[in-house]
């Protein structure tokens, strides 16, 4: 007997819920905190179609998987950015331009995103400006958890492209300049000053482009919380007068 719709449905939240439990304590265990999902009942997982919850619980059982894999190998430590990226290639059998890891800093940020630009990846670094929740991470893509201008969006859609596309496969310094970016909808909704400075492809064991890597300068410079209490704030103020 084939399963039902509601079994279906019931077995994709039991598997993202566990997840999404067992990597924010792997995140607590490393420093930091990250909240798995804001209601028990995964209502934002709970509203994707059933084709859109087999691939959030496929990146997020990978996600997992490499963060398990980190933690085996000792090298998911908060700032040892090259040895928890080279893990992660390793996981993926993807490869990298050879002098990338050149470029690393012990600040970046760093991402990693396949094809279709759905985030694989992320270093440490990352949760320490981020204030989204994994569930809303992993349902949710970068242009819909993020607000910049349509121009700064723009020269990232064209990085990529070129990045994907180009025949060479090397590190593309692209220094997208300080811009503003906005958390739309996260529990902080923090205000952040990000540039992105290196691009680069990634190659699978056939050599075909699988995916590629990003590293930024990202801080967070304020909330859009503290701006609307301000201006709740004020409005009381001038009907009080």
């Amino acid at each position: 007997m084939s399963p039902t719709y509601q079994d279906k449905h019931t077995e994709y939240t039991s598997r993202f819920k566990q997840c999404a439990l067992s990597i924010s304590a792997i995140f607590e265990k490393n420093g930091f905190k990250v909240i798995p999902f804001k209601r028990d009942d995964l209502p934002i997982f709970s509203s994707l179609s059933s084709k859109k919850q087999a691939e959030a619980i496929h990146y997020i059982e990978l996600y997992y998987s490499i963060l398990q894999q980190s933690e085996i190998k000792k090298s998911s430590e908060k700032n040892n950015n090259a040895d928890s990226l080279w893990e992660a290639l390793v996981y993926l059998q993807w490869h990298q331009p050879s002098d990338f890891f050149s470029y690393l800093r012990p600040d970046d940020k760093i991402e990693i995103y396949n094809t279709q630009s759905i985030q694989i990846w992320r270093n440490f670094n990352v949760m320490k400006i981020c204030s989204y929740s994994i569930e809303e991470m992993h349902c949710y893509t970068w242009p819909e958890r993020y607000s910049r201008s349509e121009e700064d969006t723009d020269k990232i859609m064209s990085t990529i492209q070129k990045v994907l596309s180009h025949k060479e496969r090397k590190v593309f310094r692209e220094a997208i300049a300080n811009h503003t970016v906005i958390e739309r909808f996260s529990e902080k909704q923090f205000i952040l000053e990000a540039s992105h400075e290196y691009f680069c492809p990634l190659v699978d064991r056939q050599g075909l482009v699988s995916g590629f890597i990003v590293t930024s300068k990202v801080d967070v410079v304020g909330s859009n919380l503290n701006k609307k209490s301000a201006r709740s704030k004020s409005h009381l103020h001038e009907v009080s007068i």
